[in-house]
């Protein structure tokens, strides 16, 4: 069997990155389009709804499987998801629905279980995973993710896809990150839009498309604002996920980091 001579380029992240949440769409995700850019081979194990403990053990899993990798991207979610890798039963084969090998629960908002809420709330009635646990969490991912690449002598990126914390929780959420003993140690050439919080000059993925689009409805799925009958506004857009527009532009802000931080002059 032929195999491609071409150097990896493995991803992970949430519906940002997952190709199946935008497949039905008929465009191509993010690392695809940086793929061709880079001409390598694109291994993308981005999961709709996922969250960070996925998406850094979904690339630390599979690097022992992989040579000749060029790069890896590993675009952050929102901390308040919890993630839980589902056990094998006896005949190895994942305990659970459907195929997924892992399933989130999200701390903040309605979950698509019963059981689900009843953790949530459990967290919330208890003062687990608020939002300084939230953020200790996510930068002990972010500085070993770091720090696992650097060893493997890896080219690697971070950034934070639709931000790590609520946007009313941006003032306090910056000056955890400042806070944390991991803060002078992350590597901010290999951290798009370091550090992170807009409240002290760091961006998101959602920030650049922004920053492209300061009216958010060019290059996302659906900028149409929805109504209800009475003429009051429901919500500002439909589907605020990135569309062939803005895939494209999330692969030229990675294009462009990638370029300043490793291609050789």
């Amino acid at each position: 069997m032929f195999k491609s001579s071409k150097k990896k380029l493995i991803v992970s992240g949430d519906s940002f990155t997952d190709y199946r949440y935008t497949n039905t769409h008929g465009f191509p995700v993010w690392p695809d389009i940086l793929g061709e850019m880079l001409d390598m081979e694109v291994i993308n194990m981005g999961n709709c709804g996922s969250g960070n403990e996925y998406i850094y053990g979904s690339i630390i899993d599979h690097l022992p499987k992989e040579s000749s990798i060029g790069l890896v991207v590993a675009m952050w979610s929102e901390s308040c998801r919890l993630d839980f890798e589902l056990p094998l039963n006896k005949e190895n084969r994942r305990i659970g629905w459907g195929t997924k090998r892992w399933r989130v629960i999200v701390s903040l908002r309605e979950n698509e279980h019963v059981w689900e809420n009843v953790v949530s709330t459990l967290f919330k009635k208890y003062g687990y995973h608020q939002l300084e646990a939230r953020t200790k969490k996510s930068m002990r991912f972010i500085y070993s993710f770091q720090e696992i690449m650097k060893g493997k002598k890896l080219n690697f990126l971070q950034v934070s896809g639709c931000g790590l914390e609520e946007p009313s929780d941006s003032i306090e959420f910056g000056k955890l990150v400042l806070k944390s003993p991991y803060f002078d140690f992350i590597d901010k050439e290999c951290f798009v839009g370091w550090p992170m919080a807009d409240s002290i000059g760091g961006k998101c993925i959602s920030d650049y498309l922004e920053q492209k689009d300061p009216t958010r409805t060019k290059n996302i799925i659906d900028g149409t604002k929805v109504f209800n009958d009475d003429g009051e506004m429901i919500s500002p857009v439909k589907d605020s996920h990135p569309n062939k527009l803005g895939h494209e532009q999330i692969a030229e802000v990675l294009y462009d980091a990638y370029q300043k931080t490793y291609a050789v002059s």
